[in-house]
């Protein structure tokens, strides 16, 4: 984290903000700077990245990025077959074969 002298810079996130109270704010509240969580990728030992929250670790595998080849389509299957309690896949919300494009607002 790194205020350079004279400007609101973070060099951290290769971000500017238009004045002191916005950079400090932004320390505050950045979840790159405060995580709430450091949790590592479960699913590769090849996979070394560590993630601030569970929204970014599963954002990480849904985007097929993971060296561990999981993407969305297999996370909801793996996801509706380990459901067993349905407290997420209540209602058939995920639909393997289309995604998220079944799911009600």
């Amino acid at each position: 984290m790194t205020l350079e002298e004279g400007t609101n810079y973070c060099g951290k996130c290769n971000r500017e903000f238009k004045d002191a109270k916005a950079y400090k704010y932004h320390i505050k509240r950045s979840l790159k700077h405060n995580p709430i969580a450091r949790l590592r990728c479960p699913l590769s030992m090849e996979c070394s990245k560590i993630f601030g929250s569970p929204s970014a670790l599963v954002m990480h595998l849904e985007s097929g990025a993971c060296k561990s080849g999981m993407d969305r389509e297999k996370l909801n299957v793996l996801t509706k077959e380990l459901d067993n309690s349905r407290m997420i896949t209540a209602g058939e919300a995920i639909d393997t074969e289309q995604g998220m494009a079944n799911c009600v607002p």
